[in-house]
């Protein structure tokens, strides 16, 4: 039986000098983190009062009246003139398909 010996031998230990610098940085990252974390939670935020004023809805812009009447047959042209969707139907009008493929006459769901 061979005597196992080690593939790769750092004998200057640059390798083990950049994973100790690398871990030292992940420290430094996940302490900074974790500290800039806690301390939020310790203080409250400073958000600004809302006051009723700013929640009550004001008009953009305000129309004429002849404006106002002018966009709204615009609008009810524009909906006329648009293709509808189909109605829908009730389970019971659906036409029902054998699961085998024959054909029958159509047959509905009662």
């Amino acid at each position: 039986m061979s005597q196992r010996t080690p593939v790769f031998i750092d004998k200057s230990g640059r390798r083990w000098q950049r994973i100790r610098r690398a871990a030292i940085v992940l420290g430094v990252l996940t302490t900074a983190i974790g500290l800039t974390l806690g301390l939020s939670l310790l203080f409250a935020p400073n958000i600004p009062a809302l006051h009723p004023q700013s929640l009550t809805r004001k008009p953009i812009v305000r129309l004429s009246e002849r404006a106002r009447l002018s966009a709204r047959r615009r609008f009810q042209q524009a909906l006329a003139t648009t293709k509808r969707a189909p109605p829908s139907r009730r389970v019971s009008q659906i036409p029902s398909i054998p699961s085998n493929g024959e054909k029958h006459a159509e047959t509905t769901i009662k």
